[in-house]
């Protein structure tokens, strides 16, 4: 769905929005994915209300991300843990 197509105020788009910030999630995009569930979090409260079954589906996937998020940009404390910390942090 895109906003061409359906306009920027579409249940449609409001959900592919949501999806597509869960598959930018899943693969570590969180700069791209952050500003995806922000939209479509406002556009299902503001075409269905705040406490919609959907919004709050939507809302609850905001929240597993920012915990998802803050999660990854902790590192480990100590040992072999925060050695692969530092090895995958380089390498991204």
């Amino acid at each position: 769905m895109t906003k061409e197509k359906f306009g920027e105020s579409h249940l449609g788009v409001a959900g592919s929005m949501n999806n597509l910030a869960s598959l930018y999630e899943s693969q570590g995009k969180y700069a791209a994915a952050e500003p995806l569930y922000k939209e479509a979090l406002s556009l299902f409260e503001s075409l269905l209300g705040a406490d919609h079954p959907s919004t709050a589906t939507v809302r609850e996937n905001y929240k597993i991300f920012l915990q998802q998020k803050a999660s990854a940009a902790t590192p480990p404390k100590e040992g072999l843990l925060s050695k692969v910390w530092n090895i995958l942090k380089t390498e991204l």
